[in-house]
């Protein structure tokens, strides 16, 4: 053999090896011809990757299987590259499968100088990292969430102080002006503006977790219906509020807070589908869940309660229903919504064993079916009317505060429902003030957290010489400090701020009673 046969054999092997490794290689690569971008080669990871096949890829450039954001990038450093300027580069960038969705790679691309016609070829290494960057994103979402409970527990004592006293004061206003009094309207805008804040505050609380479940027999149907009055004052008098409820009772085991927030979420969200007006109707059924996407995504089957909330509003479109329970996903104008109300509906349905289902046509309305699960062989407990339950006494209440504003308003509400209230700004005072008098002090009314002695150490200190004391237990901070402080304990009653002045009367009668 010549050296020149031998010399050509090396090369034949040369190339039937890099075929060999180009076809065989766990990730995609492609050769380009810089001049117009056209792709020359590709291996079969590629054509897993993208979709397309050896034949279709050839007919293409790398533009046009380029995700559109990322393309003036990659063309900015193709041309660096194809100018002589610079031999490589590496990118994280998307292409376009065959099919439209979007895949995420890490692009090496290398250049290639032809030294027998003077072409340049362009070698591009392509990784398949769509599943990192999805770690990534829920990685970084999950620290959003949490800079969010953060911040959402950090104010959320202070927020709520005021907004009891706006809501509290706001109710008064209320109860004094006659039907025909002008400034009742401005009133109800008020207190429709101040419930809106505080379930927003709400919402970032259950959604980042800083809310505790407080589950409980509730009879569903009878829970709608007392939501009635407060989902018509949210909703507006253009639209005409229905509710369809099953004869029959259910009993669920469901934290009642976290229920109403579920109503009153989507109660907002179908308003705001109907500017112009409409019809919005909350139906219950009971329905037997034996198969079918709810059962899969919840593991659950058997009697189930469905809450179903529709409007003749405009519907969602299509390609926004796999997004409208994401967290800070919303289509309205900036400054018009949150995201955060499907996202904390979706959260709240899911912690309580429970599914949700979206039925919506363009033009034909929404509807979010609710299923929360029966509970079995048990009897609920009557839902508490918001109004018309007794709420006056005589009796002597320590009331300790240290908000001034809020320990005006409770001493007012108070002493206008028949009691004998003793005040105090904190906790020391409050002690003071409990071994001076002489009297019986029937319940203690206090604050949580206060500067000096915090509510349950000055409830410990009292009840050593008063140890037939009843405790009431108030606070606008989150779930999660509430249960440091062993607020949550059986037994203790809690009150959580904002409150009214109608409520703060009618749990101090129930704590007395």
């Amino acid at each position: 053999m010549t050296t020149d046969m031998a010399s050509g054999a090396r090369h034949d092997d040369g190339d039937r090896r890099f075929r060999t490794i180009f076809d065989a290689a766990s990730i995609g690569i492609a050769v380009i011809e810089m001049t117009s971008g056209r792709i020359l080669e590709s291996n079969a990871a590629l054509w897993d990757m993208l979709g397309y096949d050896a034949e279709e890829l050839r007919a293409k450039t790398f533009a046009d299987v380029t995700f559109p954001a990322d393309l003036e990038a990659d063309l900015s450093l193709f041309a660096e590259m194809a100018s002589g300027r610079r031999d490589r580069y590496s990118i994280e960038k998307r292409y376009v499968r065959k099919n439209g969705s979007v895949v995420w790679a890490k692009l090496h691309a290398s250049i290639d100088r032809s030294t027998e016609d003077s072409s340049i070829y362009g070698i591009g290494m392509i990784e398949d990292i769509t599943e990192r960057k999805m770690l990534e994103e829920q990685f970084l979402q999950a620290q959003k969430m949490e800079a969010v409970g953060r911040l959402a527990g950090g104010v959320a004592h202070d927020f709520n102080n005021v907004l009891t006293v706006i809501r509290g004061y706001t109710e008064l206003i209320i109860s004094q002006c006659g039907g025909a009094d002008d400034r009742r309207g401005d009133a109800e805008e008020i207190r429709q503006a101040a419930e809106r804040a505080s379930m927003l505050t709400q919402q970032l609380l259950a959604f980042s977790r800083k809310q505790s479940r407080h589950p409980e027999l509730l009879d569903v149907n009878r829970a709608v219906r007392e939501t009635e009055r407060l989902l018509a004052r949210l909703i507006g008098e253009d639209i005409m509020l229905r509710l369809r409820v099953a004869r029959t009772p259910c009993a669920i085991l469901v934290d009642s807070a976290q229920l109403q927030q579920i109503l009153m979420n989507l109660a907002i969200n179908a308003r705001d589908a109907m500017p112009n007006g409409g019809t919005l109707i909350i139906e219950t059924a009971e329905e037997i869940v034996t198969q079918g996407p709810g059962a899969r995504v919840c593991g659950a089957t058997g009697k189930h309660i469905r809450i179903s909330v529709t409007d003749s509003g405009e519907g969602i479109p299509k390609e926004h229903q796999p997004h409208i329970f994401e967290p800070f996903f919303t289509t309205k104008d900036p400054g018009k919504g949150t995201g955060l109300g499907l996202s904390t509906v979706y959260g709240i349905v899911k912690q309580s064993s429970g599914f949700i289902r979206l039925r919506s046509e363009p033009n034909r309305g929404t509807t979010f079916d609710v299923y929360l699960p029966c509970a079995a062989n048990e009897v609920p407990r009557e839902i508490e009317s918001e109004r018309g339950r007794g709420q006056r006494g005589t009796e002597t209440i320590l009331l300790a505060e240290d908000d001034p504003g809020v320990r005006r308003l409770a001493e007012r509400a108070l002493k206008a429902n028949g009691y004998n209230v003793l005040s105090a700004g904190g906790g020391r005072e409050a002690l003071q003030v409990a071994t001076t008098f002489r009297g019986r002090i029937h319940a203690i009314v206090t604050d949580v957290v206060m500067p000096g002695m915090s509510g349950p150490t000055l409830v410990a200190r009292i009840e050593v010489s008063r140890p037939d004391i009843r405790v009431l237990y108030i606070s606008g901070y989150a779930d999660d400090t509430m249960a440091q402080h062993g607020v949550f304990e059986d037994g203790m009653r809690f009150l959580r701020k904002p409150f009214t002045p109608d409520e703060l009367a009618r749990t101090v009668r129930q704590v007395l009673d």
